[in-house]
């Protein structure tokens, strides 16, 4: 679904609203189409009251919903077909719709009509990246820089898109530039942490993302990949911290199954100086069940623990929850035959075994762990 919501404020508060696209993905990009809400758009008659109104409730409340939009729109366009402005409201409309196809040919027709319109240039970028085109995204982001150096939207979508195709230096140049413009951009320093990660430094990585939720104490996910890189690094400083901010997360989104499942690993590894940290560790497990019954993952997590406090029945029972839901989890047969040899149960340990190599022949611990087994048994 279109989110066009984001295009109401862009013009006033576009640094902060950009974040509700963080990762860019063909779909995401059809979904929320980065199309600000022209001027023209935005006032009323009476002299511009609501100039905060989203481009999707402008249509609307002229044309109606849905395909009566197309509808009215080609209408529009037959009765004035040399104004780009409709090709491009159109073009939004297409979008909205999911028809990614119909959508960049008419915000080409609105690029062709008005070639030196940035938001058009950049409008292109985001319907030919929906449609796959990497090549003419990046063109068309560069371009609307370049009539438009101010740009900041279009600065941090080619950032964005320089990080995703590994191009780390120039992405960060691209950030330095938009931070020159606006220094108090959370989103420029998130990105800048995802490029340092993504050339290895770690160091830069969390200065960038620290610098991040100074700015902006509700970035989710710069906690997230604060709390993950922390969690990463271990010891019982490295995990407090990571514990913290995860924690900050859950308290931005209290329903994300991501944070909570984090936090129970960081949690579990816990387990080695908080003697109360498998409990804490088992309740996130079970809030991520709560929010998405349908993860297996939780399961096999509650299994360890179980596990390690050899309470080996509820492990298999956890086990067997986390199989019923993926049977392809091949770790899930390891860690159910760790329990079944643990409890001596060495037939069913046998045939978990021999279930992982059978599906991985290069699992090792379960390869060595099987001729281990077989050869105690035939003694």
């Amino acid at each position: 679904m279109l989110l066009l919501n984001i295009f109401a404020h862009l013009a006033t508060n576009a640094t902060h609203l950009i974040k509700s696209i963080k990762y860019i993905t063909p779909k995401l990009l059809l979904a929320a189409l980065l199309m600000a809400v022209s001027f023209s758009a935005c006032k009323n008659k009476a002299g511009g009251e609501d100039a905060t109104k989203s481009l999707e409730d402008s249509l609307a409340e002229k044309y109606g919903k849905g395909s009566e939009v197309i509808a009215q729109l080609n209408e529009d366009i037959a009765g004035s077909p040399n104004n780009p402005e409709l090709y491009y409201r159109r073009a939004v409309q297409w979008a909205k719709e999911e028809n990614p196809v119909k959508a960049l040919l008419d915000i080409k027709k609105a690029v062709s009509m008005e070639p030196e319109n940035a938001l058009y240039r950049f409008a292109l970028g985001e319907v030919y990246f929906a449609n796959d085109s990497v090549t003419g995204a990046m063109a068309s982001f560069n371009k609307a820089v370049e009539l438009k150096p101010d740009f900041t939207e279009a600065l941090l979508k080619l950032g964005e898109l320089q990080m995703i195709l590994f191009q780390y230096s120039e992405s960060n140049t691209t950030f330095d530039k938009l931070l020159e413009i606006d220094p108090n951009s959370a989103a420029a320093y998130y990105y800048k942490g995802r490029n340092y990660v993504g050339m290895k430094d770690t160091v830069r990585g969390i200065i960038q993302y620290k610098k991040s939720v100074s700015l902006d104490n509700d970035y989710y996910e710069a906690y997230v990949q604060l709390g993950s890189l922390f969690s990463v690094k271990g010891g019982k400083t490295n995990l407090k911290l990571a514990e913290e901010y995860f924690t900050n997360a859950i308290r931005i989104k209290e329903l994300s199954a991501e944070a909570y499942y984090a936090r129970a690993l960081v949690y579990y590894d816990m387990s080695a100086f908080d003697m109360n940290a498998y409990d804490k560790a088992r309740a996130d497990y079970e809030k991520v069940l709560a929010i998405d019954p349908d993860d297996y993952r939780p399961y096999s997590g509650i299994g360890l623990i179980n596990l390690n406090l050899n309470q080996f029945e509820k492990a298999i029972e956890a086990f067997d929850k986390a199989l019923v839901m993926k049977p392809d989890y091949v770790r899930g047969y390891y860690l159910r035959a760790l329990t079944y040899e643990s409890k001596g149960d060495y037939p069913n340990a046998i045939k978990d075994y021999e279930q992982v190599v059978s599906m991985d022949g290069d699992y090792v611990a379960a390869k060595e762990a099987l001729a281990e087994l077989k050869k105690k048994t035939r003694k």
